[in-house]
């Protein structure tokens, strides 16, 4: 009787855990291959739990209305980000935090996919969107005017800054797939990262 009871049990539990399944792929987005994907996207569905600032919180267009950008432990390329930041028309300090998040701002740093410099540039990436090859793509200052430019090229496309970096990391088509920060582990603490260092270089707490 008692296993019979057990089965019946087991039976029920199984019903519903279908049905509750199914009504999340009606009412919501689900993730699929590590991208948020549905019929209906919404992003503040698939960015729901992120810890990313919200939009309303960086103004993604800032100019550089003063001097002295210090963020560069060394002071070797403050003045670099700083009129790298001028001319492309990105805040100054999210420049800076994404520079800390991808290389620490080590020059010569090299990621084991093939990114490289200060903005960790992709040799693709660098050729197609600055024109830059070979040793060019380490030139600190022809590095970081190309990363600034490809960041503003994505918030432009995408609006929202974390959107932006998420395809700085990720790739925008991953982004564009689902309007949203892709639910990939590893680009949703790049983007927390660089806001968190865009938050204390703005407000001018130091940064560990």
């Amino acid at each position: 009787m008692r296993i019979a009871f057990a089965v019946a049990l087991l039976f029920l539990l199984s019903i519903v855990s279908a049905q509750s399944y199914l009504n999340a792929v009606a009412n919501s987005i689900v993730v699929v291959n590590g991208d948020c994907s549905a019929d209906r996207q919404d992003t503040k569905k698939c960015t729901e739990g992120f810890s990313g600032a919200a939009p309303a919180q960086i103004d993604t267009h800032l100019p550089v209305s003063r001097s002295g950008i210090k963020c560069d432990p060394w002071g070797r390329v403050d003045g670099i980000i700083e009129e790298a930041a001028k001319q492309t028309g990105v805040n100054p300090f999210l420049l800076c935090g994404l520079i800390r998040a991808e290389s620490g701002f080590m020059p010569k740093a090299r990621s084991g996919a093939g990114a490289q410099g200060y903005t960790q540039l992709m040799p693709a990436t660098a050729a197609s969107a600055c024109g830059l090859t070979g040793a060019d793509i380490l030139d600190p200052e022809k590095n970081i005017f190309c990363g600034a430019r490809y960041l503003k090229l994505q918030l432009n496309r995408f609006k929202d800054p974390r959107l932006a970096l998420a395809a700085y990391n990720a790739g925008p088509g991953r982004v564009k797939s689902c309007n949203c920060v892709p639910n990939i582990p590893e680009t949703r603490k790049y983007v927390s990262k660089v806001m968190g260092y865009y938050a204390k270089y703005s407000s001018g707490r130091p940064v560990a």
